[in-house]
């Protein structure tokens, strides 16, 4: 940047000198000295280059580079940058479907209600991905207000609020998960390995991006040692029997892995092979911006994170303190610990 300034200060006194030997020694006009910087430089293709930050977008693109190179003075994960990435897909796709481009100071309560309006009419998204999407926004906002690009203070008021409400996850009860254990896969090699490796997640509550990248290293006598992928925290799990079971049937390293979005492919279709995973559960979802209760096959709401909640489940409902529980999921407040919590009223009552 300060290469890109003195050689645009040298170009500019040297069209100064010019345009006054020109001008016989006159100083020039303001219009005349701009003239000749338009002719030397182009002034229009200048500005833009310098101002593509003044817009929302483009200020934007400015903060994820930011974030990625690591001049944010922060340790930015790849799957938050990928939050980003997505939160300004969509800006860009309202400001097509708008036809005009957002500057900050139309960032408002109208823009609020039709950005939100937007993405649930055209992506039919959830009020949590909607939350996240404004929660990723409100920061890049404050982003650009602390660099002084806007002073436009709406989006920090109570009606620009992000929208939040309870997941309707499920989790698996050590009944269902014997019955996943039982199963026999000897003629289905894949959802032999897949079954393995979410019963490790299930008894070990690490998350998929943890438990897919186990390694034989990281057990040790007994427990396993692993730093989080998500928080760079470190936790030590004891091995569990079905743990280890798994990991002697593969000579003491956990089983090969596949894909996460294959994963969950396959878990569905091995869970369908249990009775007791076809029945259908009451869920309340959101269609066309309302809940609404719907039933469905409990196996079809079953992913490789329900992994996670299935162990923080069934610990907490075996009388393990909610403290300990944490520092083996990594889990920082109990607020967020308690969201893994899965309990029916019935098995409260």
């Amino acid at each position: 940047i300060n290469a890109f300034i003195n050689k645009l200060t040298t170009e500019l006194e040297s069209i100064f000198r010019n345009l006054r030997n020109d001008l016989h020694g006159r100083l020039p006009l303001v219009g005349e000295l701009k003239k000749a910087i338009d002719d030397r430089l182009g002034t229009a293709r200048s500005m833009s280059n310098i101002d593509k930050t003044s817009t929302l977008t483009g200020y934007f693109d400015h903060f994820i580079y930011l974030s990625e190179s690591g001049m944010r003075g922060i340790l930015v994960k790849p799957a938050t940058l990928q939050v980003y990435r997505k939160t300004l897909d969509h800006l860009r796709a309202f400001e097509k479907k708008t036809n005009h481009q957002l500057t900050f100071d139309e960032i408002d309560q109208e823009f609020y209600a039709s950005f939100l309006g937007y993405l649930r009419a055209e992506h039919k998204l959830s009020a949590n991905t909607i939350g996240k999407q404004v929660k990723t926004l409100k920061t890049v906002l404050r982003h650009a207000l602390e660099a002084k690009k806007h002073n436009n203070r709406d989006f920090e008021s109570q009606a620009f609020k992000t929208l939040k409400e309870d997941a309707e996850s499920i989790y698996l009860t050590v009944d269902e998960l014997d019955k996943i254990e039982s199963l026999d896969l000897s003629q289905r090699p894949t959802l032999d390995k897949v079954r393995d490796a979410f019963l490790i997640g299930c008894y070990t509550g690490l998350r998929y991006s943890d438990y897919s990248e186990l390694k034989i290293e990281n057990i040790n006598d007994g427990f396993i040692e692993k730093e989080q992928a998500k928080t760079g925290q470190k936790v030590i799990i004891p091995v569990h029997d079905v743990v280890n079971r798994i990991l002697l049937k593969y000579q003491g390293s956990p089983p090969p892995m596949i894909s996460n979005q294959r994963s969950n492919k396959y878990l569905k279709e091995l869970c369908q092979m249990i009775p007791a995973l076809i029945q259908e559960i009451e869920i309340r979802q959101q269609i066309n911006g309302s809940a609404t209760l719907v039933k469905i096959p409990k196996y079809q709401l079953i992913s490789t994170h329900t992994a996670r909640r299935s162990f923080a489940t069934n610990q907490y409902k075996a009388g393990v303190p909610s403290i300990t529980i944490m520092a083996i999921t990594g889990h920082k407040t109990e607020k967020v610990f308690l969201n893994y919590i899965k309990i029916t009223r019935n098995e409260h009552a």
